[in-house]
C-alpha cells in the first residue's frame, strides 16, 4: 500500500486527475493510479522479463466513457 501511495505522488496522480475533470466536467473518474506499460505483439501472453525495467511509467485513468 506505502509503494502505491508513493508512485502516485512521483507520477502526480492527483493532479493529473484533477486537471482532467477541470478539462472534462462531464466525465467522472472511476479509478485513477500509477502503471508501467509496454507495447507487445498482438495475442503475446504478457510475463515479467527484462523489457519490464525499461517500461514506460505513467498514469492510468479509467473514466465512465471512452474519452
Amino acid at each position: 500500500m506505502l509503494d502505491r501511495i508513493i508512485a502516485n505522488a512521483i507520477y502526480l496522480v492527483p493532479a493529473r486527475v484533477n486537471k482532467f475533470k477541470k478539462q472534462h466536467l462531464e466525465e467522472e473518474v472511476l479509478i485513477a493510479d500509477a502503471t508501467k506499460a509496454r507495447k507487445v505483439k498482438s495475442n503475446q501472453q504478457a510475463r515479467y522479463e527484462m523489457g519490464w525495467v525499461i517500461a514506460r511509467r505513467g498514469v492510468l485513468m479509467l473514466t465512465t466513457t471512452c474519452t
